[in-house]
């Protein structure tokens, strides 16, 4: 569950939403924030970010068959609910959170950066961040839910890296094993 706070950045009024329930702080929000303030969807609000101390919400996941634990803050949820939005508007709340689990997928494998920014950030990766959608669109309400979905453990993956809409390109399927499709999206791992 998540709750809203409207805070004010300069003339604009930004929506943040924050988990509900507070967990425990680690104290590293301040630098997260510090390394995320760059990019243009969380830019507007950093401070505001830091004025909030934002919870950790915490996911297991595997990276070289061992187990690591995924620390989000309010930011990198705020990022994961908007390429959601970016990618999966028109899905499902599954839909929606599988393209979560893809990034957090890519966080886990040693194919990709270590972290939720630099794999949505990482260049050629998302169209919506190449063309812009990324920045425009705002998370809804579905795409929090899809959230909560995957923090609550739910994973119907199959380990997906890669998903895409179908396309006249056929780099995915001559490049990549098919996993499943599910509604307009077709997932694939590696090889």
């Amino acid at each position: 569950m998540w709750k809203k706070l409207l805070v004010s950045a300069g003339t604009a009024m930004v929506l943040i939403v924050l988990p509900a329930s507070p967990l425990k702080d680690s104290g590293r929000e301040a630098a997260e924030i510090k390394r995320i303030r760059h990019m243009p969807a969380i830019e507007m609000f950093a401070d505001s970010l830091k004025e909030a101390k934002a919870p950790k919400i915490t996911s297991s996941t595997k990276r070289n068959s061992e187990k690591k634990t995924i620390h989000l803050n309010v930011g990198e949820g705020y990022l994961l609910a908007k390429i959601a939005m970016a990618e999966a508007e028109g899905e499902d709340t599954e839909g929606k959170a599988l393209v979560i689990l893809t990034v957090l997928n890519r966080v886990a494998s040693k194919n990709f950066p270590d972290s939720i920014a630099e794999v949505i950030y990482q260049e050629g990766q998302f169209s919506p961040v190449s063309n812009g959608r990324f920045d425009a669109v705002n998370p809804d309400k579905d795409c929090w839910e899809a959230l909560d979905l995957v923090m609550g453990g739910w994973n119907h993956s199959h380990e997906a890296l890669y998903f895409e809409s179908e396309s006249a390109s056929t780099w995915h399927r001559d490049n990549l094993r098919f996993l499943f499709r599910h509604g307009s999206h077709l997932f694939y791992a590696e090889e």
